[in-house]
């Protein structure tokens, strides 16, 4: 049996901030809109091939850590590669970057949770040991 997929929150997040991008808001730092424009097409195009990433077969968010982990750095990274060079690139590395962030803090608590569960069954061992030795 196989354990649970680990989830990651904020992906959602990430997807909402693309939509807008599509839709052509300009947000202040609060996330407001304080503006539309007329998005160039192919920007739109690029953003869209970018959302897919983050969808499976069934047009179901993926929010599994290592699924997410491997599209990141394989099609997420392609996309990222073919704008190169263009004023989609900064937009597009930046969505990406959100998730690599979003997905370095849940391996640091998944590592700092391991390592205490790891510490605390060392400690029980060792309390074990030392009361049975006469």
């Amino acid at each position: 049996m196989s354990p649970e997929p680990i989830k990651v929150n904020g992906v959602d997040d990430i997807i909402k901030r693309i939509d807008s991008k599509i839709a052509g808001e300009v947000l202040d730092d609060s996330g407001t809109v304080i503006r539309t424009m007329d998005p160039d097409p192919t920007t739109v195009k690029n953003l869209q091939e970018f959302k897919k990433v983050f969808y499976d077969s069934n047009g179901d968010l993926i929010t599994d850590l290592a699924s997410l982990d491997a599209r990141r750095t394989s099609t997420m990274q392609k996309i990222i590669n073919d704008v190169s060079g263009t004023g989609d690139f900064g937009v597009i590395t930046g969505f990406r970057n959100d998730l690599t962030a979003i997905i370095k803090k849940l391996k640091k608590s998944i590592a700092s949770n391991r390592s205490r569960l790891i510490s605390g069954c060392k400690k029980r061992i060792h309390i074990t040991t030392a009361k049975q030795s006469y």
